[in-house]
């Protein structure tokens, strides 16, 4: 909690350790938001485009924490923008396992939290994009990313602003883009984070806490044509590390939120449909064949995604769904599909070949067509 001119904290629950910080990096947040509402001004004057601002660093450093800061920042001072967030294990707009953009027009509410947003989402499906233990997901969160960028892109090149209507297309919002990324920055994650920050077209790049990553942002930044303007933050030290666990009941939490709301006071529909009457699809990497039986001199296929159908429904138990908005089976339209949002599977009839859907809104689902992952969680009826 931090506060510039104090505040009286009501605690409720044991408190481990309560103190004061003498230190803070907030003036230097403080002082980017300022550098940023400059350009926000000028993006104003010209009728342009405002920052786009890509926040980066390892896991744990307080990247979420930071953007929701400067998306607030960003609204107090009058503007309108976009929040991203591509930490897939978090799920701060939507639920974990979600690649999501919403528009902001006014602070987000500090207890509510993002709940009356109306996010942009597309489903990953996995806690983490790579070295989980159901494999490497690079592929398809490049291919995921791409897509929002697209759809950002197309919002931000002439699209609607903020609360605006459908009268017809606005100048791009002059609070431009504010994106949160994931915590892995070695290795593949690095080039992983050049992609996202060349797909958003970043201009602004923010590194947390690690001055090895802000030195090679820095060199790739000279190196590229977009020259983007690369700025290194203290972590605060209020930031803790969680552990696996914590961060497991922190998906759980996210995904009642998502269900049952911030307090817990709403009730989710379960419907009980056909399984044969749902066309449930996983994508994965597509089986290779090895380059022996390849003609000569041609190369293997890298990257290649393939979608599979569930014919199992009791596989699905416990899953969480996306009801993503497309007719075809493609892989390609899969991936580039937008979710109207997510249903959990709470009961598998095998006999009678029925599934017990819960879903935020009595409504019939918008698609027949559900994208399914690895986000699995019990105890969430």
């Amino acid at each position: 909690v931090f506060s510039w001119r104090g505040c009286t904290l009501d605690v409720v629950g044991s408190c481990g350790h309560s103190y004061v910080a003498i230190e803070t990096p907030m003036e230097s947040y403080l002082q980017v938001h300022g550098e940023l509402d400059s350009r926000r001004h000028a993006a104003l004057v010209s009728n342009g485009d405002g920052p786009r601002v890509l926040v980066c660093g390892p896991a744990d450093t307080g990247k979420s924490s930071l953007c929701r800061t400067l998306a607030n920042w960003m609204a107090r001072s009058g503007h309108a923008g976009t929040l991203v967030d591509l930490d897939v294990g978090a799920g701060e707009l939507a639920v974990p396992g979600a690649l999501a953009a919403a528009p902001v027009g006014r602070p987000l509410d500090a207890e509510r939290g993002t709940e009356e947003l109306s996010p942009l989402c597309f489903w990953f499906g996995h806690p983490a994009v790579g070295g989980s233990a159901t494999g490497d997901h690079v592929p398809q969160f490049r291919r995921l990313v791409a897509s929002l960028a697209a759809a950002v892109g197309r919002r931000h090149g002439g699209g609607l602003a903020a609360g605006g209507g459908a009268g017809g297309p606005n100048p791009p919002p002059p609070g431009g883009v504010v994106i949160n990324t994931v915590g892995w920055v070695d290795g593949a994650g690095y080039d992983l984070l050049l992609q996202q920050a060349d797909a958003f077209d970043a201009d602004v790049i923010v590194v947390i806490g690690d001055d090895r990553l802000h030195s090679q942002l820095s060199a790739a930044a000279e190196q590229s044509n977009k020259k983007p303007t690369v700025v290194k933050l203290a972590k605060s030290g209020g930031v803790v590390h969680r552990s696996d666990d914590a961060k497991r009941v922190g998906r759980v939490a996210r995904l009642r939120e998502y269900f049952y709301g911030v307090p817990g006071d709403l009730c989710p529909h379960a419907t009980t449909v056909d399984f044969d009457a749902l066309q449930v699809y996983i994508v994965t990497k597509a089986p290779q064949a090895p380059s022996s039986a390849l003609p000569l001199g041609m190369q293997v296929p890298q990257e290649q995604l393939a979608a599979t159908r569930v014919t199992a429904a009791i596989s699905l138990l416990n899953a969480v769904l996306a009801v993503v908005l497309t007719s075809s089976s493609k892989c390609d339209d899969l991936l580039a599909a937008p979710a109207a949002g997510f249903v959990y599977v709470s009961a598998v009839d095998v006999e009678s070949g029925k599934v017990t859907l819960l879903a935020p809104s009595p409504a019939a689902l918008p698609s027949n067509v559900l994208l399914s992952g690895a986000i699995k969680e019990m105890g969430l009826v």
